[in-house]
């Protein structure tokens, strides 16, 4: 069994009325009421509102529907995957080239930092 508790609170509404300059104006509405005079002493017009809070509470009791629970179950199995890495391959010219640039780049060097200690 499920229970179910709400409270709903009702908008509010509005009226609107018109009296006399010296008489007193008495609106009512579902929840409230108002009354509204003029008071000649102080040059000033005073208005008493009462409002009533309403709410209002309701109890839902219900019964649910069976479910059934489907019986296959769904297992995530996670398993290696094997990622072929790619190797460069260079031409054979390249390699010796790229080792002849080596040799001699330090061969100038060793020959400038001859002629630099001669000095």
């Amino acid at each position: 069994w499920n229970i179910k508790d709400s409270i709903r609170v009702i908008e509010r509404s509005r009226y609107k009325d018109y009296g006399g300059l010296l008489d007193t104006l008495k609106v009512k509405g579902n929840r409230s009421h108002s009354t509204t005079w003029i008071d000649t002493t102080l040059n000033v017009l005073n208005t008493e509102l009462v409002e009533e809070p309403i709410e209002e509470k309701s109890r839902i009791i219900f019964k649910d529907k069976l479910v059934y629970k489907d019986s296959i179950q769904v297992k995530k199995e996670y398993y290696p995957i094997e990622i072929e890495k790619e190797k460069k391959i260079y031409p054979r010219w390249m390699i010796v080239l790229s080792l002849l640039g080596v040799v001699s780049t330090l061969v100038l060097g060793f020959i400038g930092y001859l002629k630099i200690k001669r000095k």
